[in-house]
């Protein structure tokens, strides 16, 4: 198919004079030729004429962008992470996810909830 260019519908034949040229197995050869030629133009046309309907009764649907994921860091719960390790060295960095966690419910510090017989428990049940 042609895409977005426009097709030449400009017919081309020959005057009796230039026919005077062709012998009769050629001219015939030459009328089928433009023939054919009429044909698939025709028929080229029709397609067109009939993608340009369906694109317009079935406009092209954008598909949703998906919103990029930008992980964002927090550096001072990092910060604070690191820094409650280095203070209690026996416990592991998913003891400490937990005791930060606490610490947000109860209201307190994670060194606090920590030090508390509660967490103590907690952390003898885990080992």
């Amino acid at each position: 198919m042609q895409g977005d260019q426009p097709i030449n519908d400009e017919q081309v034949s020959f005057s009796d004079d230039e026919r005077g040229g062709f012998d009769e197995v050629m001219s015939k050869k030459v009328d089928t030729l433009f023939a054919q030629k009429d044909h698939w133009r025709k028929k080229a046309k029709e397609q067109a004429e009939a993608f340009e309907a369906y694109k317009a009764a079935n406009p092209v649907k954008e598909a949703p962008k998906k919103p990029e994921k930008v992980k964002e860091i927090d550096h001072e719960a990092r910060y604070k992470r690191m820094e409650l390790k280095q203070e209690n060295p026996s416990l592991s960095y998913d003891m400490i996810d937990q005791a930060v966690a606490f610490s947000k419910v109860q209201g307190k510090t994670a060194q606090e909830v920590i030090a508390s017989d509660f967490f103590s428990g907690y952390v003898k049940s885990e080992a």
